[in-house]
């Protein structure tokens, strides 16, 4: 199977999702749920990203992250190939939650089934959207009727704030959605409810959030295309009605 496709840029806003391996629950166990949560914390302070939402489920995860810088301080990982926040960051966070996992179960192998795919997600209504999507996971899965029942996803910290443990920047998260931050918590709540009242279209997969390079509009999914250069060049642009597409050719995760 091909390998999913990773092409980071500085300052896009970045929809991560990443599964257990052989599809299994192997993230049943809260604890395990808490550290993913600890140790994005952890990649916060220590590379300077920012988290807008993520949802971890039992078998897969689905992280929002900002990176404004043009490198980390890492410098380079090899001759002439700067490294990214991003990627050192998922690399923290994968890789030590594995490492605990494989310690505390007295279990050897890998954890995450494959590299993780990263998708380019556009500022304002497609973020918006593309949060609502990440939030209701555990909806279409059936385990919750709201994501305010479910309290590792996004939804509790950014509308109900109550949450001891906090990664995500809500300045910069209403910054990137276009809404002033008093207005966060009830613009996100209706809008969720919104979706929620649609019912099919809330509990229908949508690979596009998941199985794209970049999901925006035309300008914003072509200058993305562009950038990129050759590791693009051949991938078309694709108009799926309200939004436009760059795909890739993996299916990913719900």
């Amino acid at each position: 199977m091909p390998r999913a496709k990773r092409f980071f840029l500085p300052g896009y806003i970045w929809h991560i999702t990443n599964r257990c391996v052989n599809k299994e629950f192997l993230l049943n166990d809260d604890h395990y749920k808490q550290r993913v949560v600890r140790w994005m914390s952890e990649a916060i302070e220590r590379y300077k990203i920012y988290v807008l939402n993520y949802a971890i489920t039992s078998n897969h995860i689905h992280l929002l992250l900002l990176d404004e810088e043009p490198a980390c301080s890492g410098g380079f990982d090899k001759p002439g190939r700067t490294v990214h926040a991003i990627p050192q960051a998922m690399r923290l966070i994968l890789g030590r939650v594995a490492q605990e996992y494989n310690i505390g179960q007295k279990r050897i192998g890998p954890l995450w089934q494959d590299r993780y795919h990263a998708t380019a997600i556009e500022s304002g209504y497609h973020l918006l959207n593309c949060m609502v999507y990440i939030d209701l996971n555990m909806v279409r899965a059936g385990v919750v009727r709201h994501p305010e029942h479910y309290p590792y996803c996004g939804f509790q910290e950014i509308v109900r704030q109550n949450k001891a443990l906090k990664v995500i920047n809500r300045e910069k998260l209403a910054a990137a959605i276009g809404i002033a931050l008093v207005n966060l918590s009830s613009a996100y709540r209706q809008r969720v409810d919104d979706i929620l009242d649609l019912k099919g279209r809330a509990l229908t997969r949508d690979e596009k959030w998941t199985a794209s390079l970049a999901v925006g509009d035309y300008q914003f999914v072509e200058t993305f295309k562009i950038k990129s250069g050759i590791k693009t060049i051949k991938r078309r642009v694709i108009d799926e009605k309200d939004v436009f597409v760059l795909r890739d050719s993996l299916t990913r995760y719900g």
